[in-house]
């Protein structure tokens, strides 16, 4: 008799869990998530953050980085990128896309000359180089996509390897 009268409930636990199995298997819109988001209300003081030398392609550029902003949730970064005066990131792709508001100084780019107040956006998997016109340093703000992530020809000009 007691294994009758918990049948139901047995059973509904059952589909209960067949269910959430098969759900788990789509992709649904971000606002259908029931996560609270990662990231509350954020106001950054940049002059209390400190300069960073790049790390990644160090021994053909110097840049320096102060990160600003990171959603740990889906890796977009908000950064402050410092450019010295003649300094050129060589060829390079990322795999996602990337912008970059000019404050100060002129970015110099394979796609032409930006002074301050320009924003430039590049597309993902397009091979660039981009610095600093040689009579002054550059600051920029760079707003990256998810994992932004730099990979650079094997040479001067060379193309780089295709991302995936």
């Amino acid at each position: 008799m007691i294994a009758f009268v918990h049948a139901p409930t047995l059973i509904g636990l059952g589909i209960g869990v067949a269910l959430s199995k098969l759900l788990s298997r789509f992709s649904w819109p971000r606002w259908l998530h029931w996560t609270p988001r990662t990231q509350a209300f954020k106001a950054v003081d940049s002059d209390s953050v400190r300069w960073m030398r790049n790390q990644l392609g160090h021994e053909s550029v110097t840049y320096f980085m102060k990160l600003l902003f990171e959603e740990p949730r889906t890796g977009e970064r908000v950064l402050l990128v410092r450019y010295p005066p003649g300094e050129i990131n060589p060829s390079h792709s990322h795999s996602v896309a990337h912008g970059m508001y000019v404050l100060r100084g002129t970015l110099v780019t394979h796609r032409g000359t930006f002074g301050p107040n320009t924003f430039v956006w590049f597309p993902p998997r397009e091979v660039m180089w981009h610095g600093a016109a040689p009579e002054e340093e550059l600051v920029v703000l760079l707003i990256a996509g998810r994992h932004l992530a730099t990979r650079y020809a094997k040479q001067a000009g060379a193309p780089a390897e295709p991302l995936k």
